[in-house]
């Protein structure tokens, strides 16, 4: 299996989250949220709620939380997950087939700078190497920003699915 460097681009580093990253990373997801709410989204609950903040330290702890931070700068400009599975929308999970991006989120003053694409590149490359074929997200099927954004950036739509009270719009990216 070979991984891409984590540090690919000049001036945008990407690595594994550390433990001590995690209130920056719960910062920079409920900036998005409040971001977001602000111009009538509806896609994150905010504040995070105690079960995902612990979601995300369990995820850090197991290195599928990444974030991003400029060149010269410990300040975090974006982050993502990644899973290996994802059993309530997708019916072809755990195949070693997919991965699955979660929680992308870009500083809200550094929106326009292609950091998010930035981000979606990197982790494409980054599964392709762990010899995924699929790189698949999901978002609240009512929010026609997020559809719009992940179809401009090469995901393909691949219907919806309901999960709890709410349905999810699914994309995914063939990873070649």
């Amino acid at each position: 299996m070979t991984t891409p460097d984590l540090n690919r681009s000049d001036d945008l580093r990407i690595s594994h989250a550390q433990p001590a990253n995690l209130g920056a990373v719960v910062e920079l997801l409920d900036s998005n949220a409040r971001w977001m709410r602000e111009r009538g989204i509806k896609q994150w609950e905010t504040p995070p709620p105690p079960s995902f903040v612990l979601l995300l330290e369990d995820d850090i702890a197991t290195g599928c939380v990444f974030v991003a931070r400029l060149s010269g700068s410990d300040e975090l400009v974006g982050t993502f997950r990644l899973e290996w599975a994802e059993e309530d929308l997708w019916h072809d999970s755990g195949s070693d087939q997919a991965a699955y991006l979660y929680s992308l989120a870009v500083r809200p003053d550094m929106r326009g700078q292609h950091i998010g694409g930035r981000l979606l590149g990197w982790a494409a490359d980054y599964v392709r190497g762990q010899g995924c074929r699929f790189l698949r997200l999901d978002c609240i099927a009512s929010n026609p920003v997020l559809r719009r954004y992940y179809a401009a950036q090469g995901f393909t739509p691949r219907g919806e699915a309901r999960h709890g009270n709410a349905t999810y719009a699914l994309f995914e990216l063939r990873l070649s």
